[in-house]
């Protein structure tokens, strides 16, 4: 694709305040800041043309920048219309890097608290889009585990049966480390996926997403074990 037809932009929300694990983004992780790893992934993606972080924070900014993230500094008179969890967010993001003159072709969306996301998922999931004609792409884990829900104090198995793994389809779990939407259709769903969506698979192990201590743990074990060649059958 030509930059006439618009740049393939990623975006990672990063704010500051942490509460459940204190400076979480930029606190050390097996050697980087964790926000690094998210803008590594997007950065070695050759299919991507700009990283942007969107923050409240300027230490988050300063570490985001030495690692080559351009940065989207969130204004406090808007603050309260958002959160990470709402497409307000991204779609505020959005708008501020087109005032810039940046035209947008899609939009990759990456959790910084997903670290085991490469390079190789943002560029399956871009693949997806221009070559399968997908609208959006997200990536997700098969679970073959029993899941219900309680309806008038009853549990309802969604599995109606127990049955061999062997024998089961799985379920697929949105494990909210990447989502890519062509720009036009996110101005018309005002959601991270729609259309014909794209499911990029990611091994369970890998879907870590790191909210609490226990996840930070967890965390720094698999990437120590990454970092020395392990695999997750190692052991």
């Amino acid at each position: 694709m030509t930059e006439e037809n618009g740049l393939v932009i990623a975006i990672i929300p990063a704010r500051g305040g942490s509460k459940t694990v204190l400076k979480k983004n930029v606190k050390d992780m097996c050697g980087k800041p964790m926000i690094a790893y998210s803008i590594e992934a997007a950065k070695n993606s050759p299919k991507v043309d700009k990283v942007f972080v969107s923050t409240d924070s300027e230490e988050i900014a300063e570490v985001s920048r030495k690692f080559g993230a351009e940065i989207v500094y969130e204004k406090e008179e808007n603050m309260d219309q958002f959160d990470l969890y709402k497409e307000s967010y991204l779609d505020y993001a959005v708008q501020e890097i087109e005032k810039t003159g940046i035209k947008i072709r899609l939009i990759a969306f990456l959790q910084c608290t997903s670290i085991f996301r490469d390079n190789k998922e943002i560029d399956e999931a871009i693949a997806m889009i221009d070559e399968q004609e997908y609208d959006s792409a997200i990536t997700a884990f098969p679970s073959f585990r029993y899941y219900g829900q309680l309806k008038d104090g009853c549990y309802v198995p969604f599995r109606k049966v127990r049955e061999r793994k062997q024998a089961m389809e799985p379920w697929y779990c949105d494990n909210g480390a990447l989502y890519v939407i062509k720009r036009d259709l996110f101005d018309q769903v005002k959601n991270r996926y729609g259309g014909r969506i794209g499911l990029v698979m990611m091994e369970e192990v890998n879907s870590l997403e790191i909210d609490y201590p226990y996840d930070w743990w967890l965390a720094e074990q698999l990437m120590t074990r990454r970092k020395e060649g392990k695999t997750r059958m190692d052991f």
